[in-house]
């Protein structure tokens, strides 16, 4: 098994406004080795026609000693989510961009969602999801990649916000290049938990988004460890009962709460992570 340390996954959403060079110097210095990254300007631009040269980007990884086993490419701009009713043709080509520069940067997957269509009884925004999943799962394969599909939360769309519609649309979407991931906000405001999740999906989980939430918010703030209520050491000892091997990646975001002191943030973020992964390592 893991050591759950070492699968510790940095995240560059909320160093948006510093420079990318800045974010790696910082991850080096925490100890982190691995990171998902956030595809977005300032720190990698992409649109559905054009991404910029990924060379010195790769010169930098390898300058700090990071990694990157996953990418995410920024889905939040209405014209590109999974669930777009027009202008289908540049929303795919936008995600199959993403899929290339996964590649070009060397992940394995890269990170998906379900969209979330018009919010007026938009009876065709699910299909319209599962559709487009389909085409780039195809995609992703042809490239060696394979897509990890979140649920958002209840607050952000009708298609996949818990379990059971995850679990529909999966079943739809029906390709091998498409596999799970726990976004564990979205678990939690779902009204769902880890165990749940596992139990229905077992292996096919192959990514996390892990961070903290508090539950009595009404919202899908993504936060630092030590900002929220849930226990770190109780997920940790139930991804160790089902021997889950990804990343642990750190999308700690939370409507750019933390974007003015990214660094503070990380430091104590980490702080609080490793001490869990070490109490439930000795368990």
């Amino acid at each position: 098994m893991k050591d759950l340390q070492s699968q510790i996954c940095g995240m560059n959403m909320h160093y948006a406004r510093y420079s990318l060079k800045t974010f790696l110097e910082a991850q080096n210095e925490l100890g982190i080795r691995q990171i998902e990254f956030w595809i977005g300007a300032p720190h990698l631009y992409l649109d559905s026609r054009v991404f910029e040269e990924i060379t010195p980007i790769k010169f930098l990884l390898q300058q700090y000693g990071i990694s990157v086993p996953v990418v995410t490419t920024s889905s939040s701009a209405w014209q590109y989510q999974y669930a777009m009713g027009t202008h289908r043709s540049e929303c795919y080509s936008y995600f199959a961009q993403g899929i290339r520069a996964a590649k070009a940067l060397g992940a394995s997957i890269m990170t998906v969602n379900s969209g979330w269509g018009c919010g007026d009884a938009d009876s065709e925004a699910f299909s319209r999801s599962a559709e487009m999943l389909h085409a780039l799962a195809r995609f992703a394969e042809q490239n060696d990649i394979r897509l990890a599909m979140e649920s958002l939360t209840p607050f952000e769309t009708q298609i996949a916000y818990d379990l059971a519609s995850t679990k529909r649309l999966w079943d739809q979407v029906n390709h091998p290049a498409l596999e799970i991931m726990v976004d564990t906000v979205a678990m939690a405001k779902g009204g769902d938990t880890l165990e749940d999740w596992f139990s229905t999906f077992g292996e096919h989980i192959i990514h996390m988004h892990f961070i903290d939430w508090m539950d009595v918010e009404d919202t899908a703030r993504h936060l630092a460890w030590g900002d929220g209520n849930a226990s770190p050491e109780q997920l940790f000892s139930i991804c160790q009962k089902y021997q889950y091997s990804g990343a642990f990646s750190q999308e700690i975001s939370a409507g750019g709460l933390y974007s003015h002191d990214p660094i503070a943030v990380d430091r104590r973020n980490y702080s609080r992570l490793r001490a869990a992964a070490s109490l439930a390592e000795g368990q």
